[in-house]
């Protein structure tokens, strides 16, 4: 009778212990998965099942497959990458964001091999959008500006040799220059020539 007891109690703590691993993450993806390809290491975590419909031929999918991190333009092939992403150079964080369903989502930062930060991005569902930063090698800001739909617009900083300019953009085409003239600042149209290269 003892026993039958002693074993009656283990299966209760085992199922207890059980239906504690079996809760699943909101986002119910693998944990920390971490890959390397020569120099590189990657980690990252992925989908454990794709949740509704990867396609959209603007967008660039981030996935796993055949033990590789693979991008493809308008869908997904393999596991969609979920959750943080770091990827280390030589042993250095050059690389930190997020995805969700494969997309780039939130803020990504990226270092140079110095360590200095290169550029600071905002994604909402694969797409840029909101502030933008550039570094140059000494970690001044070389360019500031907000993306919306993946483009720039609005006012945009751009620093070059210790000057700076300031540029409007509109859909990612520059409409406006403000030009510094004693001070006061006026707005300079910018005219573009029909022999402009592009």
């Amino acid at each position: 009778m003892k026993h039958c007891l002693t074993i009656y109690l283990l299966l209760i703590v085992l199922s207890m212990v059980s239906s504690c691993h079996m809760t699943i993450p909101e986002d119910n993806f693998n944990i920390r998965n971490r890959m390397i390809s020569g120099d590189s290491l990657h980690i990252y975590s992925t989908l454990d099942e794709p949740v509704g419909r990867y396609f959209n031929e603007n967008k660039t999918y981030y996935s796993v497959r055949f033990g590789k991190i693979r991008t493809l333009q308008g869908g997904i092939d393999g596991e969609p990458l979920q959750g943080v992403y770091e990827l280390y150079v030589k042993k250095k964080l050059m690389m930190k964001g997020s995805f969700r369903n494969g997309l780039k989502n939130g803020k990504w930062f990226v270092w140079s091999a110095n360590g200095t930060l290169n550029s600071i991005a905002n994604y909402q569902a694969g797409i840029a959008q909101g502030e933008y930063k550039e570094f140059d090698q000494e970690g001044n800001l070389r360019l500031q500006g907000k993306f919306s739909k993946g483009q720039l617009n609005g006012l945009t900083k751009i620093v070059a040799d210790g000057q700076s300019k300031t540029f409007r953009y509109k859909n990612g085409v520059v409409t406006d220059t403000l030009q510094s003239n004693s001070g006061l600042f006026k707005w300079m149209k910018v005219i573009r020539s029909t022999d402009d290269e592009y």
